[in-house]
């Protein structure tokens, strides 16, 4: 009983570990995925500044290279 007990709570610990770990890792993903947003708009506006629109958005490979 003594050992189930010890497994259960084992159990529950690993439980938690799981679950910080995936708060965590989500928390990192959504920080990437912000970050990467951040920079193609900062590219964007540089790239608009200068009026290199289409480079911009060939740099970012939101655009094909425009026909000949």
């Amino acid at each position: 009983d003594a050992i189930l007990r010890r497994l259960s709570d084992y159990l529950c610990l690993m439980n938690d570990v799981m679950s910080d770990v995936i708060m965590v890792h989500n928390l990192i993903h959504v920080t990437t995925v912000v970050q990467s947003a951040w920079d193609a708009m900062h590219a964007l506006t540089r790239y608009r500044r200068h009026g290199h629109v289409v480079e911009g958005y060939t740099h970012l490979g939101l655009l094909q290279m425009p026909p000949e």
